[in-house]
């Protein structure tokens, strides 16, 4: 066999098949195939769209829900609103079983991802015999709602999934996806007599944890100069923020992925990836809007004040929104994989409260967390496998988690394989399915997990930050919302 590296002779004639015409045609013929495939799953992407916006309803929820309370209704009104998932028809539900409440993240797009599928959070639920409720909201927000105000509106929804179901052995187990994630633990911060065990998936809680020279969206702030960029197009907007900007971000992330390789996989495969590509646009690009208010509360107090985790909120009414006060078990799942939100984002809040393991013990607290090795940001409250692995294994295990003692713990699940030989087994002869194996296993204290070398620079970014967008307050943003809402009177035609 010749070496790899082998050349023939310069002088050697070297045979190359040139494709012929019907090579030629026949590529030709696919390459057209597979394009006008392709961009009739484009048609059918658009029309699904449409129809969504006709309807008003822009939920890719694949159950049916009732509607139990409005949150516009509230004291202080918002734009969600409590539904109560209808089980199907093989589901048989236990009253006896604490309720799951899944609250979507509003971070973009619009609601309906926990549940967008079979295999996902609410129906593994569904599976395990749970009640399911569901914390919605609309594409456009209420006038005047702030931040807390929807933290308290999911109080109140919680309370009142604990009222219809007087019979159930436990708080409400409450699953908090991505930016919903924290929204939870405020909401448990303020009612911890009210909110159970508590998932939060994907969800930052310490903003300034990072690696150095990783992830490259916690640089984002820097880059841009602070948070005045928000205010700029809150204003553009006349005190509106297009959620589509965050949208945005995620996808310039990975630009090959956003502009080239996911519309090839569909292009090269129209077949096989129809199906998913289009369950998943229905999400992915239904985009909502945020007041401006809301967006700059989230910037000023989170991603750059990172006030949360340190207890340096205090709400209207005088609670401080403190992490300590939550005795309700908290499960944060986080992945090396994620890019939104790394395991340092989400697992730091740890080291800014405790000291050590022991200080959580006599705190009373129950934390336990799992990092996952690869998966990507959505994959964590969308992914198939996911669904189907972890969150069922968090829904079954969940009166165990309820039990344990306070304590820091680390979960590890893993496949363990069938005890049983092929020939113990029916004539089928089918390998048996493996089981899976969850050990609660003491964890560390994360301190090793965060490796920001110089602590002191968000903090001086912060102050930064703070001065610039105090500048648009006190120069040119009134002027540019009269100049906005003169432009769209102009259009509508009145005075």
């Amino acid at each position: 066999m010749p070496s790899p590296h082998h050349r023939p002779p310069a002088n050697s004639s070297v045979n190359v098949d040139m494709p012929g015409p019907a090579a030629l045609h026949e590529y030709a013929l696919d390459f057209w195939q597979r394009s006008l495939l392709f961009l009739d799953i484009l048609r059918e992407r658009g029309n699904a769209r449409e129809e969504m916006l006709a309807r008003g309803v822009s939920s890719v929820l694949n159950y049916d829900t009732e509607l139990v309370m409005r949150g516009d209704t509230l004291a202080r009104p918002v734009n969600y609103s409590l539904l109560r998932v209808i089980p199907p028809a093989d589901v048989e539900i236990d009253d006896r079983k604490r309720p799951v409440v899944v609250i979507d993240p509003r971070a973009g797009q619009g609601p309906g991802i926990g549940g967008f599928k079979a295999a996902s959070e609410i129906g593994e639920a569904f599976k395990a015999g749970h009640a399911v409720y569901f914390a919605g909201f609309t594409a456009t927000p209420i006038d005047g709602q702030q931040i807390e105000d929807v933290a308290r509106a999911h109080t109140l929804f919680i309370q009142k999934v604990c009222e219809l179901h007087p019979a159930a052995l436990g708080k409400p187990f409450v699953f908090g996806n991505c930016q919903a994630g924290w929204h939870a633990m405020m909401a448990a911060c303020m009612r911890p007599d009210v909110v159970g065990p508590v998932v939060i998936a994907g969800a930052p809680l310490s903003y300034w944890g990072g690696v150095h020279g990783k992830n490259a969206m916690r640089y984002l702030g820097g880059i841009l100069g602070g948070t005045w960029l928000d205010r700029l197009m809150s204003d553009f907007g006349n005190g509106i923020f297009d959620a589509a900007w965050l949208v945005a971000n995620f996808d310039n992330l990975n630009p090959a992925n956003t502009l080239w390789s996911k519309q090839y996989n569909v292009w090269s495969n129209p077949e096989q990836e129809k199906g998913r590509y289009l369950q998943f646009e229905r999400w992915w690009g239904d985009f909502v809007l945020l007041r401006g208010e809301e967006m700059q509360w989230m910037v000023d107090n989170l991603f750059v004040g990172n006030k949360f985790s340190t207890a340096q909120i205090v709400t209207s009414d005088g609670i401080r929104l403190d992490i300590r006060e939550i005795k309700s078990p908290i499960v944060c799942f986080c992945s090396q994989g994620d890019n939104i939100t790394p395991p340092q984002q989400a697992l730091d809040w740890i080291l800014d409260n405790y000291q050590s393991v022991d200080e959580i013990w006599r705190c009373g607290q129950k934390i336990f967390y799992i990092i996952d090795p690869k998966v990507g940001h959505l994959a964590i409250f969308v992914g198939t496998k996911v669904a189907a692995k972890d969150h069922a294994e968090f829904i079954n295990n969940m009166e165990l988690i309820d039990a344990m003692p306070p304590g820091l713990y680390e979960i590890r699940i893993t496949e363990k394989p069938a005890t049983h030989r092929l020939r113990d087994l029916p004539e089928r002869r089918t390998a048996p399915t493996p089981t899976r194996r969850v050990a609660f296993r003491p964890g560390d204290d994360r301190r090793g997990n965060s490796t920001l070398e110089r602590p002191d620079r968000p903090g001086r970014f912060a102050r930064g930050s703070g001065a610039g967008a105090r500048l648009p307050r006190q120069g040119p943003t009134p002027h540019r919302r009269s100049h906005l809402r003169g432009a769209e009177k102009a259009v509508a035609g009145t005075p």
